[in-house]
């Protein structure tokens, strides 16, 4: 295998990067962390749908040794995951009609970290949603090309009032953060590792005054580099003042350019 076709996967790192960039002063430019502060309806009825994009961090290709399809043939193997908060996989099922190549999609499926598309409560399995995609498998000339197709979000089964986006609407009011949300710089020393993305969420309990009172990280690839840098800065943010405190959880992403 020596070449690999991989664009859709680049092009979903780029989703949900919609609020505006914020900039370290000493930053080399393309260094930015973004805000993004989901509505909690939108990903709810998005998942309804099943077309709440599913973003793939960590993307193992399959083993394709043996693998020689006819002339211009394209194998499409058509998937379902169940993913844990903290983003590993806990299961896969081929949709599709079997191939040789099953195996050998569930192995490499099993070892993506897949970003939660909620707030992670714990570390288990969310049983309310699963991820839904196609990898399109090709050769040509020798060469083998892995495609990731269309990978979604959707409720298994009917969703209940209680689910996860559901339940979390009246704890993230979005017009409470908007405007209030303090810089997040891009660390220095993680740009000198040449450490080139970053996604975590961050969970704020504030308090009625509309000071943070803490910062926690439930879910953070890769683990444990962005972390400091994030809390920090939102433990500067600052609010309107409440009748009583609340919280909030919102997700900042990392891309060095």
């Amino acid at each position: 295998m020596r070449a690999l076709a991989i664009g859709t996967l680049v092009a979903a790192l780029e989703v949900l990067a919609a609020a505006p960039p914020v900039h370290a002063d000493d930053a080399p430019e393309g260094a930015t962390g973004s805000r993004s502060i989901s509505d909690p309806a939108a990903v709810d009825a998005a998942m309804h749908k099943g077309d709440l994009p599913a973003r793939v961090m960590g993307f193992v290709v399959p083993d394709l040794a043996g693998f020689s399809p006819a002339h211009d043939e394209t194998v499409t193997v058509d998937f379902r995951a169940h993913i844990r908060n903290d983003g590993t996989v806990a299961d896969v099922t081929i949709d599709s009609a079997p191939s040789p190549l099953d195996d050998a999609v569930r192995k490499a499926v099993a070892a993506w970290i897949v970003v939660p598309p909620t707030c992670p409560k714990d570390s288990g399995v969310n049983p309310k949603y699963e991820m839904h995609a196609s990898l399109l498998i090709s050769s040509e000339g020798g060469d083998h090309y892995v495609a990731l197709h269309q990978p979604r979000f959707r409720y298994v089964g009917e969703p209940s009032s209680t689910s996860a986006a559901g339940a979390s609407s009246s704890t993230q009011p979005t017009n409470r953060l908007q405007g209030h949300l303090a810089e997040i710089k891009y660390p220095l020393d993680v740009i000198r590792k040449r450490v080139e993305w970053g996604v975590l969420y961050a969970r704020l309990d504030i308090r009625a005054d509309g000071s943070v009172e803490q910062v926690t990280i439930p879910f953070a690839q890769p683990p444990h580099v962005f972390d400091e840098s994030v809390i920090e800065a939102l433990e500067q943010s600052r609010f309107d003042p409440e009748p009583k405190p609340w919280s909030a959880c919102v997700q900042v992403n990392f891309r060095l350019e």
